[in-house]
């Protein structure tokens, strides 16, 4: 009879050992699709300011100009939205170009962007790791990436 509990007792602890690692199994890429989704949503709105800083730049001076100190000194936008949130203060990648069209018109554009590995720092890395992977085999920037053309 005690071999009978002893036994019960240890298929008992299976049964919630097994449970609790198959709830794991599920909430650990919801967790990670939640936090990204968060920080991607945080990563946007400040791409966001950055761009609408550059677009009053280029309304005033006619071009792009690619420069966070530029930005900053001409009060259009303010020191700490150059930093990647959830990045420990890297950041964003910010460049601005002009080309000739097929026209012979100038097109100036300021591309604002910031890669996975910056933004996702901290989660899974081996998740992490796959989306860049993703874009990298589909020719895609590996983060978020906004261009602006004029």
């Amino acid at each position: 009879m005690k071999l009978n509990i002893n036994n019960n007792v240890l298929l008992t602890a299976c049964v919630v050992l097994l449970a609790v690692l198959c709830f794991l199994s599920v909430e650990g890429p919801l967790s990670f699709e939640r936090e990204q989704k968060q920080r991607e949503k945080a990563v946007k709105a400040q791409i966001d300011k950055i761009i609408k800083a550059e677009q009053r730049y280029c309304q005033q001076k006619g071009v792009y100009t690619g420069s966070f100190d530029v930005l900053t000194a001409e009060g259009l936008l303010d020191k700490a939205d150059r930093y990647v949130p959830y990045s420990k203060e890297q950041s964003f990648e910010l460049d601005a170009s002009a080309e000739v069209g097929k026209s012979g018109r100038s097109i100036s554009q300021v591309i604002c962007g910031a890669r996975y590995a910056v933004y996702l720092q901290g989660l899974d890395e081996d998740k992490v790791n796959e989306l860049i992977t993703r874009a990298a085999a589909m020719g895609s920037y590996p983060g978020i990436q906004v261009i602006e053309r004029r």
